[in-house]
């Protein structure tokens, strides 16, 4: 029997013996003691048994020619001969050296032995085997340290000879068969192969079909950048078709999707017209049987003519010469025969012809194909793709060229699909091509993915919609953004259990060991490894048990003894030449990182466990000697190597030093992970109370309350144990406070008084004052106030005494904010606290200071305060313990952003809050009001819809996890939403919405668990009953609300109750008390400076001054809303600055019916109607293919309103009507002015935004403040049949459809604001486009509002129906309906404001 292997390239003869040498380098002998590290590597087993043993074995005659040409098959494929004798051979394929296709390898040797020996005549005979069986497996193999006299051998090789003797008696002959364990490392990694095994007994599998040539598909993957990288494919089939042809270069590394790219290319290019003539032609480079020149291009040539090699290699010559003169393309003077022999070899792999045509045919050979290409391609465009260029050999490339510099010339396409290795004889062509074809060469690169993409692709997966964050950043970390490899480690991971479900989120749990490497990934990542010079290996495997880094100094140090400085930075710089590490940092040492991190993971995992521990320890030590004075810096590192090392005391005491770094660097998550790793290897009770200790206030950071009460009450059990009293008391305050945190106030009262318990009769401490303390703040969230001052009054005191600086901050803190203290006394209170806090640099404390000192000055009122304390609540919350007072002090802050109609600010923080609490694991409880705080803008700035949506979201929530007070809180809130446009009167609130707020407030004030908001609930409860007209009750309610309220020191809670006040008034018709109350709101909002609140009490005020219908009151009520105008306007509040013009139109309607019924100035009024009369057309345009009708008719002398036909260059016309906001004279003059403007600017400037944008600027530069103008102004272009317009705060315009349906009509809503009132507003341009039949509508409010002997207005709802009734009137008729219907429903009333209208239709 014949042993051994080496680590070297194939052996060229089984008897050469292998020795240290093989290892180190090719005949290099090595000099230096380094301790070979033991690894283990997939292999898989080839076992050749001869039918009949060979008789007489030996090493020479017919016995040496057959073994030979069995090595040599072997070899061809990477393999290597460990035993052999006269029944047959055992051969390893991944030792020596490994493939990344190396189950390919594999199958395509054992196949080629297979047809030797069916081929088999007589010894010796050429390319034949005696008749044998193969037998294959797989399995790891440890390869083991160098013996004495410098051989290699394998620590399972004796086992493996011994499993394959006991099989080879049961191997029938000419039988191929798979033990069990080889089928899915075979099967399941040989994508490439037609490979198909029947399964013959248990454990054994026949190979019942194989295609060595079978191009089969690779594995599908995602491709999440597919459209971007079809792109140009897309293009390039496109003149493909139009009969130009291009070469196109895609690059990739292995798994990143080309082949996925390649086939969604096909499938999309075969669904184009004429696609279904195009021919496609794929082939692949042979990364192997390198010594075959041209088989490239043989193999090109065979699949263009159409070999059948089914019919075997005696029918290929007929075939050959049939196709290639059907084509006319074959060369009289071609070498027909040699050329056969070289396409049999390329497919049978025969090593006998071992040479292509011969040189002497290149150029006929070039020739050929180029005849063949272009015959081809006068029937049928072609594709041609090939895969793998990185291995063609360099013969094929020259002739490559020389097809690809034709491919302009004819319909043909040829795709080259390379890795981007930069050495290999394939990236020279591309080279070569860059410079010949110049811009008709087309490179895609297809890039890694990212971690979205990483996570994307992972959820696909795994078929999931639960988070996969925490899954997809280890997955990252491994297969960095490779596709395939993060679809195996998917797969590998979730099949062994390591990435689970876990609540509503995938999870890794455990460590990753060997097992849950892919086999195929390892494949991989062993063949870039073996690709190293051995030294260098040995260097890595050492720099890969430091981790992801590496500092060269700290080697040099572990390997001084084996490597001199110089030998290490050299093989450290090939290392980085072959690209597996690269330097990060240069200063004041280099560190390396390795990269692919996923090769440092495959060769670390490889590694014997007990080298590996042995170096751990190598490498801990001698961190912890250089790093004696800093062990903070490294603490992690050490603990590390010492847990690998098997020293757990030395591990957990440096993971527990690392753990309390990463707390002080409010690092908590990392801190909770490492004190978990200590506190699992602690042997001791006072250690393991410290981490648990330390371990709480991690998990607390990270809002897990929870779990961190949990933890310190085990931590309290063990200090009561070893009677630590103080630090029970500690604990349990703590407990208290994560108590409060979670918002469970009963338990945090519990936690107290559980703690007090256990410390009665202990003495005195700073830890017990804290306690005290903390049940005194316990006592005050119970409402408790009595006991609650008692407790931080002792509390103090005990502090004071032992001088507990922090102690005492935190008591002061609390006292602040007790009602025994005038609000004076209380801000010195806390401003005491916070000045201890700032000395000391307790932050968390001060923090909390000043948002208890926040919330006193905004009971005073004072929000602007309020404001700037929650910024520093928020400075210092940032300092101090990570995200929880973070997260606090911005949702506190958030609430004086909306109270000062900072709504932007707001949203903004709010974003910041969800962006910094996706981090945690755990959602603080407080943050639960954020989709209140949501709500609340959206409805501040009228969204109403969205509000209500978020509202039912948030209720659905809390109704499913039984929380009532949260869901009585939410129904207070949708209450409001439901009132909001009850409370200024806007026409289309519904009666519906204040029978559900009065019902959902009944309930509310009805159940036990109303515990706050019971003011506000009252008010909104009072005001429903208001409307519904039940006086009496709404104010019973009120009066209650406001007793409650006056037990409270929160001015703006007062306010509001006031405010409910002025609306029931307004309600009731008491127009004087509510005008009283509401200027006395409005004035408190004021001074508050609660901007949406004073500009919302304005509006209201506004209503009720009209309503009271006085002169003065109308003029008030017109300042009134022109201010909250401008407040709502800078709050971006689009529907209320509509509800503000609405009702200055309203004001402004009254003000001129006074005028006119008052007949004031009745000579001016004349003088100025004369003079504004000549400015109104005399005529509509006359459009051909259009009807234009318009009509204004003024309800006195002078008419506010106007409309206008500009005409405009090329045909255009400009269409204005308008309504100016005064009355009597002033409104003639203001709109002639306005009227004139507007014509000047409009033969300057062709768009309408610009336009208004003009007069807008003119307007408030050449009137007095107070007049507005809503106008309506597009430009008609009759020859793209186009109305561009803008729509500056007027009645929305109507434009009819020809095919009229009541949901088909549409409205023209405001595009702006009013003009006159901003400067530099900006308005929106809209478009429409007329089809024939359709018509516009515009007007003033003149008709909406025209008014009845009822007190009725004649509203867009009739306005609608008129339209709706009357579908396919001309322009004319349908202006002369509208206005008989207006005189018809108002009567002999006389007619208090002007009408205006203007129709536009497109002809039929």
């Amino acid at each position: 029997m014949v042993c051994g292997a080496a680590l070297g390239e194939p052996i060229d003869h089984p008897s050469e013996k292998l020795s240290a040498g093989n290892i180190l380098g090719k005949n290099q002998k090595s000099t230096e003691a380094f301790p070979f590290i033991k690894m283990k590597r997939r292999v898989i087993i080839l076992n050749l048994v001869y039918k009949k043993r060979l008789s007489g074995f030996s090493s020479t005659g017919s016995d040496a020619h057959e073994n030979h040409l069995s090595f040599e098959i072997i070899s061809a494929y990477g393999g290597s001969i460990f035993q052999h004798d006269e029944r047959g051979f055992i051969a390893l394929f991944g030792l020596p050296k490994t493939y990344e296709d190396l189950p390919q390898r594999a199958l395509r040797a054992a196949y080629e032995l297979i047809a030797s020996s069916k081929n088999y005549k007589s010894p010796g005979a050429d390319n034949a085997l005696p008749g044998c069986s193969i037998l294959m497996d797989a399995d790891l193999v440890t390869i083991s340290a160098l013996q004495e006299d410098m051989t290699y051998q394998f620590l399972e090789q004796e086992k493996i000879i011994e499993k394959f003797d006991a099989l080879q008696s049961s191997l029938p002959a000419h039988k191929w068969v798979l033990i069990e364990a080889a089928l899915p490392l075979l099967k399941g990694t040989s994508p490439a192969l037609s490979f198909e095994a029947l399964q013959v007994h248990d454990g054994w599998w026949e190979v019942s079909h194989f295609n060595p040539i079978h191009a089969g598909d690779h594995e599908i993957l995602p491709n999440l950048n597919l459209e971007k990288n079809l792109a140009s494919l897309k293009t390039l089939g496109d003149l493909l078709l139009a009969g130009i042809g291009r070469t196109a270069v895609l690059i990739g590394e292995s798994g990143v999707g080309k082949s996925s790219l390649i086939r969604a290319w096909q499938a999309h290019f075969e669904n184009q017209p004429s696609a279904e003539a195009v021919r496609w032609v794929k082939l692949s480079a042979c990364p192997y049987r390198k010594n075959l020149s041209h088989r490239l291009t043989a193999e090109l040539l065979a699949a263009l003519v159409g070999l059948d090699y089914a019919e075997g290699r005696d029918g290929l010559p007929a075939q050959l010469l049939e196709n290639l003169t059907r084509l006319k393309a074959c060369p009289e003077d071609l070498d027909l025969q040699s050329l056969l022999d070289y396409l049999s070899a390329s497919h049978t792999g025969n090593l006998t012809v071992a040479t292509a045509p011969g040189e002497n045919n290149d150029k006929k050979l070039t020739a050929l194909l180029l005849r063949t290409l272009e015959l081809l391609a006068e029937e049928n465009p072609l594709v041609i793709v090939i895969d793998n260029l990185q291995h063609a050999d360099a013969h094929s490339n020259a002739i490559l060229a020389e097809l690809c510099a034709e491919t302009s010339l004819a319909p043909i396409l040829v795709c080259l699909i390379t890795r981007p290795d930069f050495q290999s004889e394939g990236w020279q062509l591309i080279n070569r091509l860059e410079s010949r074809l110049g811009n008709q060469l087309v490179r895609i690169k297809l890039e890694r993915l990212s971690l979205n993409e990483t996570e994307t692709l992972i959820t696909e997966a795994l078929k999931t919609d639960l988070n996969t964050t925490a899954v997809a950043n280890i997955i990252y970390s491994l297969a960095e953004g490779n596709p395939l490899f993060t679809s195996k480690f998917t797969k590998k991971l979730n099949d062994n259990g390591k990435i689970i479900q876990t609540g509503d989120a995938w999870v890794f749990e455990g460590e990753l060991g060997i097992e849950d490497m892919p086999e195929s990934v390892c494949i991989k990542m062993s063949a870039e490894f073996d690709r190293l010079p051995p030294n260098a290996q040995q260097i890595y495997k050492v720099a890969c048990i430091f981790g992801k880094t590496f500092q060269e100094a700290i080697l040099r140090d572990v390997l001084s003894r084996q490597r001199d400085a110089a030998s290490i930075r050299k093989d450290l710089g090939i290392l980085e030449k072959n690209g597996v590490i690269r330097v990060i940092q240069a200063s004041p040492t280099p560190v390396y990182q390795f990269q692919p991190a996923l090769l440092q993971e495959v060769v670390y995992q490889a590694l014997s466990p007990e080298d590996r521990s042995k170096w751990h320890l190598k490498i801990g030590e001698t961190l912890e000697k250089v790093n004696r004075e800093n062990l903070d810096l490294v603490a992690e590192q050490l603990a590390y190597h010492f847990l690998h090392a098997q020293k757990p005391a030395l591990a957990a005491r440096y993971y527990q030093q690392a753990g309390h770094k990463a707390l002080q660097q409010h690092d908590n998550r990392e801190a909770a992970v490492l004190l978990r790793k200590a506190l699992a290897l602690a042997d001791d009770e006072i250690q393991a109370a410290q981490l648990l200790a330390d371990l709480g206030l991690a998990l607390d950071a990270q809002s897990k309350h929870e779990e961190a009460i949990t933890t310190w009450k085990e931590a309290a059990e063990i200090y009561e144990h070893l009677s630590n009293f103080d630090r029970v008391a500690r604990l349990y305050a703590w407990m208290a406070r994560a108590a409060w945190w979670s918002d469970t106030l009963d338990q945090n009262l519990t936690c107290c008084l559980e703690g007090m318990k256990k410390v009665q009769g202990k003495g005195e401490s700073a830890d017990i004052a804290y306690l005290i303390h903390e049940c005194g703040r316990s006592y005050y969230f119970n409402g408790q106030m009595e006991q609650a001052q008692k407790a931080c009054e002792t509390a103090l005191r005990m502090a004071q005494k032992l001088k507990a600086v922090d102690v005492q901050a935190e008591i002061l803190a609390t006292l602040g904010i007790l009602p025994t203290l005038a609000p004076q006394a209380a801000i010195t209170v806390l401003e005491k606290s916070i000045a201890l806090a700032q000395k000391h640099q307790l932050n968390s404390t001060a923090a909390r200071a000043y948002m208890n000192l926040a919330a006193v000055v905004e009971n005073l009122g004072q929000i602007r305060r309020s404001h700037e304390y929650r910024h520093n609540a928020l400075d210092f919350g940032v300092r101090s313990n990570g995200s929880i007072d973070e997260l606090f002090a911005k949702t506190t802050l958030i609430h004086s952003e909306i109270l000062l109609g900072n709504f932007d600010e707001a949203i903004l923080q709010i974003t910041e809050i969800k962006a910094i609490a996706q981090r945690e694991t755990e959602q603080p409880e407080y943050l639960s009001t954020l989709p209140l705080m949501e709500a609340e803008i959206e409805r501040q700035k009228g969204n109403f819809q969205t509000a209500i949506a978020m509202l039912l979201d948030y209720l659905k929530i809390k109704r499913q996890q039984g929380l009532e007070e949260e869901v009585l809180i939410g129904n207070y809130r949708l209450s409001e939403v439901l009132m909001a446009q009850a409370l200024v009167e806007d026409q289309s609130a519904s009666q519906n919405n204040i029978d559900m707020v009065v019902a959902m407030m009944d309930d509310a004030l009805a159940s036990p668990n109303m515990t706050t908001a019971e003011v506000e609930v009252l008010d909104l409860l009072s005001l429903g009953l208001a409307y519904k007209k039940d006086y009496e009750k709404a104010e019973a309610l009120w009066q209650k609300a406001q007793q409650i309220a006056g037990q409270s020191p929160g001015l703006f809670q007062k306010t509001q109750v006031l405010l409910t006040s002025a609306r029931l008034a307004k309600a009731r018709g008491d127009f004087d008390a509510a005008i009283s109350q509401y200027e006395r709101c409005a004035q408190r909002f004021s001074d508050m400076e609660t901007r949406w609140w004073q500009a919302h009490t304005r509006l209201e005020l506004a209503q009720a001054l009209i309503h009271k219908g006085e002169a003065d009151g109308l003029d008030q009520a017109q300042a009134h809303l022109r201010d909250a105008l401008q407040d709502f306007h800078a709050m971006g509040c689009g529907y209320y600055e509509n509800q503000v013009e609405e009702n200055l139109r309203w004001a402004n309607t009254l003000a001129r019916e006074q005028a006119v019924r008052s007949r004031l100035n009745t000579r001016e009024l004349n003088e100025a109607g004369k003079v504004q009369s000549s400015f109104i057309p005399a005529s509509v345009p006359n459009l051909e293919g259009w009807e234009i009708a318009a009509v204004l008719d003024p309800a006195r002398e002078t008419s506010g309103d106007f409309y206008d036909f500009i005409t405009l260059p090329i045909g255009k016309i400009g269409i204005a009507i308008a309504d100016v906001g005064d009355k009597g004279a002033g409104a003639a003059l203001y709109m002639t002015m306005s009227r004139t403007i507007i014509r000047t600017y409009a033969v300057q400037e062709s768009s309408p935004a610009n336009l208004l944008n003009l007069v807008n600027q003119r307007i408030l530069n050449d009137t007095q403040q107070g007049i507005f103008l809503t106008l309506v102004y597009g430009v008609l272009d009759p020859q793209n049949n186009s109305f561009t317009y803008v729509n500056a705060g007027h009645n929305p315009p109507i434009f009819i459809p020809a095919k009229n349906q009541p949901q088909s009509v549409r409205l023209l809503t405001r595009t702006g604001t009013l003009v006159g009132i901003f400067e530099k507003e900006t308005w929106q341009e809209a478009e429409l486009i007329f089809e024939k039949g359709d018509t516009l509508v515009i007007y003033t409010d003149g008709i909406t509002e025209a008014e009845n002997a009822a007190g009725e207005f004649f509203g867009m709802q009739r306005l609608l129906q008129v339209i709706n009734a009357n579908p396919g009137q001309s322009a004319r008729q349908l202006l002369q309906t509208l206005l008989a219907e207006i005189r018809a429903f108002t009567g002999e009333l006389e007619q208090l404001d002007d009408i205006s209208v203007v129709i536009v239709k497109r002809n039929p």
